[in-house]
């Protein structure tokens, strides 16, 4: 059965969390959003630029400053082109954010396809990831509208994925559980 990801106790429900507090302030933010996130992430690449050269620099001696000078001047180059060109960065963030809805959903999808066969999760169970599946594939074959709505559309498709991970965690925590016994106890018939 595919429970890969859903092993971890806390990862569904931190996810989940995660995810519909960051779609809430994407749908508080609206046009702001996707430029406030490239320049976060402009600031990190830049972040790191500047990091790998001042150990680069310290560490001169081992041989590998020519290497880490390469590195933070590509990162650094990286970050300022973000910063100038932000808005075209902030439109391909919607074809990312539609492409990782997508692929979330159908992994969903065919998680609780996999755990139905063993424990009856209900059809409403499907609902969430088809909408996210939906969102996503809106995003990625509608960018025009979509970049006019983009913090809306991508906030709201967020909270319904932290919706839809909230329900697919609890079914597979139910579903683990029950393979688990199931385990335990064909253990204990071997063993007896």
């Amino acid at each position: 059965m595919i429970t890969f990801g859903y092993k971890s106790k806390a990862r569904g429900w931190i996810m989940s969390v995660l995810t519909i507090l960051i779609g809430v302030v994407m749908i508080l933010a609206k046009d702001q959003a996707m430029n406030a996130v490239v320049k976060i992430i402009a600031a990190f690449i830049l972040a790191s630029g500047v990091v790998s050269f001042a150990v680069g620099y310290k560490n001169r001696g081992n041989g590998a400053f020519p290497l880490m000078i390469v590195n933070a001047v590509a990162d650094i180059a990286i970050g300022v082109v973000m910063f100038v060109f932000n808005s075209f960065f902030a439109s391909l963030f919607i074809y990312i954010v539609g492409l990782v809805l997508l692929l979330f959903g159908l992994f969903q999808i065919v998680a609780l396809f996999s755990a139905n066969r063993v424990l009856r999760v209900g059809w409403f169970s499907f609902v969430f990831p088809c909408l996210v599946c939906f969102a996503g594939a809106f995003l990625l074959f509608n960018p025009v509208f979509a970049k006019a709505w983009i913090s809306i559309l991508a906030g709201v498709a967020l909270c319904i994925y932290g919706v839809s991970e909230l329900i697919t965690t609890w079914k597979m925590k139910h579903v683990i559980e029950f393979e688990e016994a199931g385990m335990r106890d064909e253990y204990n018939v071997d063993n007896q």
